[in-house]
């Protein structure tokens, strides 16, 4: 996967692929769970999602994402 780290308070699908280290595609199919947080806002690139939720939910749902050394 890429190296996209989330460097603001925004993530996009890439950096949240990246950061729980899976593909667009199945970064797509997280993002779309009934868990996980809605869109901060929809931008031409697509969603985008607060890092701050993004990250909450990775700490309950993916705790092994942070087990692994992969937290900001």
């Amino acid at each position: 996967m890429g190296e996209h780290k989330p460097t603001g308070r925004l993530m996009g699908l890439r950096e949240i692929g990246a950061r729980l280290n899976v593909g667009r595609q199945r970064a797509h199919q997280i993002t779309t769970h009934p868990t996980f947080p809605d869109a901060h806002d929809v931008i031409h690139a697509g969603r985008v999602w607060l890092t701050e939720d993004v990250e909450a939910w990775i700490a309950v749902r993916r705790p092994e994402a942070n087990a692994n050394g992969k937290a900001p």
